[in-house]
């Protein structure tokens, strides 16, 4: 409700300073120009311009004054269901369900009133802080969000009065962070790639392993076994000479 309001006073303030209000962008005219013109001209549109803009104005004011009386229509409604709900609560909700279940017996029509009268009590002081503190929170949204709006136009301001050779310099540093940010990345990837490709190589089998253990060992055998055939060879040999 409070943010209906708000939004419905800056409405008349708009309305009565320029008219119209600044939430309504449609321009009728020039949306009738441009569908229904087929042939473009300087001339043909020099001539409709006039009538072009008069449109925009005439139906952004109409359409001001409807969507004014739309707010209107929704704080005049809300205000209605709050009405209807708040006495519903006081006048049912609150002896159905809190009075009548906890009295053992048959009270006097006036204690049932002043029962009701001291739960109302308790229930508009329960409405009032959900509604303050909602209240508050939007409030408080609103002054940080125009305060950051305030800050980052400031920022930009100063980025504007920046001497030009400073600017440059800051864009300059900038982008070869970027380049070297990137290439680091590179780098790094394909370092980890490098390794995944090493890693990945095929290692020599147990079974191959023994294969080669067994096949050294028959050769180391056969050596020995044939190292003194050669020497008793040899020994004959000198025998003889």
């Amino acid at each position: 409700m409070y943010k209906l309001r708000c939004n419905i006073a800056k409405a008349r303030a708009e309305l009565l300073v320029d008219s119209a209000m600044t939430t309504y962008h449609h321009k009728f005219g020039t949306y009738i120009s441009g569908n229904h013109i087929d042939y473009r001209s300087s001339w043909i549109e020099s001539l409709i311009e006039p009538k072009r803009l008069e449109l925009d104005r005439i139906k952004k004011r109409e359409a001001s004054l409807i969507a004014y009386e739309f707010l209107i229509l929704q704080h005049a409604t809300l205000k209605c269901i709050l009405e209807k709900k708040y006495d519903e609560l006081i006048n049912v909700t609150i002896f159905e369900k809190f009075i009548s279940p906890n009295i053992s017996r048959r009270y006097s029509q006036y204690t049932i009133v002043a029962l009701t009268r001291a739960c109302a009590v308790l229930v508009n002081q329960q409405l009032l802080q959900a509604f303050m503190a909602r209240k508050n929170n939007w409030v408080r949204k609103q002054k940080l969000d125009l305060k950051n709006k305030q800050e980052q136009q400031k920022q930009k301001l100063l980025k504007m009065q920046k001497p030009t050779a400073l600017a440059i310099k800051e864009q300059v540093s900038a982008e070869v962070d970027e380049l070297m940010r990137k290439a680091n990345e590179e780098s790094t990837s394909r370092s980890i790639s490098d390794k995944k490709s090493k890693s990945s190589k095929r290692k020599p089998d147990l079974a191959q392993l023994i294969s080669k253990s067994t096949r050294d060992a028959k050769s180391h055998t056969t050596e020995e076994k044939t190292a003194p055939i050669v020497e008793e060879e040899e020994g004959e040999e000198s025998g003889v000479s």
